[in-house]
């Protein structure tokens, strides 16, 4: 049974089920449904098609997944979505006689060739996250997060490039009156902060100044010695950035921990002990200059996520990586690595997984020395002052459990704390982009780990 209500296309768009009607010659059964974006249109497809499962990266997923009976209220803009985005995407979170209301998501996505918007009702954009360019017939505006502009009706205008780099998000009001930049605020007012983080941003942890290995700070707006978060991004030691972190330096800050996502060089152009390199790098700049952003230098925690959440292992497991820079496992008062299958890459290798062993081997190398002198699992061992571990992973990804669950194990026979927990209901991109949400399981278990390893100092 295809139930009326809301559902999501496995790429990410949404579409409310009118429900199910019969051809009229064949007495095939269709789905009759709505998109929710762009101009609401109305769409049938076979009943069989619609309710089967498509492979994503692997993994059998349903075409449409079942939302609700009735659409719920978006609790948070920067929640629900999706880590990879082949295609623009556009969610109507309200849609009354006079207005309409869309959450646009961007990725490198731009207007057609030679296509302009030439629309009859005034938009309101705000852009969240991210960057955007848009192109009018008299000139350009180049758009940042915190940036409005109020398009009137007829206006004709395009988007002429959003950043490749990180996920840009927008909201669009669509109203028959021209709209006042107090309804923005006011819409906003239930994602607002009581007291936004204070913001540095591109400050080099290097000389001379490299945009690969800069860093962004956000500060609680007020106090000192607050705990600081290292954050290292994934993408797969090739690509990514410390930009696009959704709703984490907000709810870090409201936590009174100063957080500090970091860039680092990718493969090929240096090697992965060189990107570990990096890591310490970063971490031997906030050491240094924490207090001068209410920052505690003796209380330093590394996380990350896919192969963030490697590097992150492993500078906190062989400390000549941050002997290198001076200091000493010591300051690192806890690591949380987040869904990644080689904290043991010869074990990955033999044991099989989602990702071929020649993805591996063209970032770690061919030899089983290299392999094994990357893997934070083979550098555990008692007295090195390794930090307390909180792993997490997705419940259903075989590799990256079986994977967490032996560094684990290494770490409690070397008389480390470590823990294990797994995310169920989650994808390798929403176990990140979730991360910070109120209701997320995964956050409200490394809150508490934070806070029992705060306790112990």
């Amino acid at each position: 049974m295809t139930t009326p209500g809301r559902y999501r296309h496995y790429k990410g768009n949404e579409y409310t089920v009118l429900g199910v009607v019969r051809h009229s010659e064949s007495l095939d059964e269709l789905v009759l449904y709505r998109q929710e974006y762009g101009g609401h249109g109305l769409w049938v497809r076979p009943k069989e098609m619609f309710s089967e499962t498509v492979k994503v990266d692997g993994q059998d997923v349903p075409r449409f997944q079942f939302l609700g009976a009735e659409q719920t209220q978006q609790a948070n803009l920067f929640a629900n979505i999706p880590s990879s985005l082949p295609q623009e995407l556009t969610e109507t979170i309200l849609s009354k006689p006079n207005i309409r209301i869309e959450r646009i998501v961007s990725q490198g996505q731009s207007s057609p060739e030679g296509f302009w918007y030439d629309q009859v009702q005034s938009e309101f954009v705000v852009l969240l996250q991210g960057a955007a360019r848009l192109r009018f017939e008299d000139g350009e505006v180049e758009m940042k997060p915190g940036s409005f502009i109020d398009i009137p009706a007829h206006k004709r205008h395009r988007v002429e490039w959003t950043s490749p780099d990180e996920q840009t998000i927008r909201l669009s009001i669509h109203s028959g009156v021209p709209m006042k930049s107090i309804l923005v605020f006011l819409l906003l007012a239930s994602t607002a902060i009581a007291a936004d983080p204070k913001i540095q941003r591109d400050v080099a942890y290097v000389v001379p100044k490299n945009e690969r290995q800069t860093l962004d700070v956000y500060s609680p707006s007020e106090g000192k010695d607050h705990p600081v978060i290292v954050w290292v991004h994934g993408g797969g030691w090739t690509k990514g950035s410390k930009n696009g972190m959704q709703q984490k330096p907000q709810a870090f800050a409201e936590k009174g921990f100063v957080f500090v996502p970091i860039n680092y060089r990718f493969v090929p152009n240096v090697t992965v002990k060189e990107m570990t390199g990096d890591i310490a790098k970063a971490i031997r700049w906030v050491h240094d200059h924490a207090k001068e952003f209410g920052g505690d230098p003796n209380s330093i925690f590394v996380m990350g996520h896919s192969a963030g959440a490697h590097l992150a292992a492993l500078v906190c497991t062989d400390d000549r990586y941050l002997k290198s820079e001076g200091l000493s496992l010591e300051i690192i008062n806890g690591c949380v690595p987040i869904d990644v299958s080689v904290y043991d890459i010869p074990k990955r290798l033999k044991d099989g997984g989602s990702v071929s062993p020649e993805t591996f081997k063209a970032v770690f190398g061919e030899t089983e020395e290299s392999h094994r002198d990357l893997s934070p699992a083979a550098h555990v061992a008692k007295g090195k002052n390794i930090p307390s571990f909180l792993i997490l992973h997705v419940a259903d990804r075989a590799d990256t459990k079986a994977q967490s669950d032996w560094l684990a194990g290494k770490l409690v026979e070397a008389g480390v704390s470590a823990k294990v927990v797994a995310a169920e209901g989650k994808n390798h991109g929403t176990i990140n982009s979730d991360l910070g949400l109120p209701d997320d399981k995964p956050t409200k278990e490394l809150f508490e780990f934070l806070e029992g390893v705060l306790k112990k100092k």
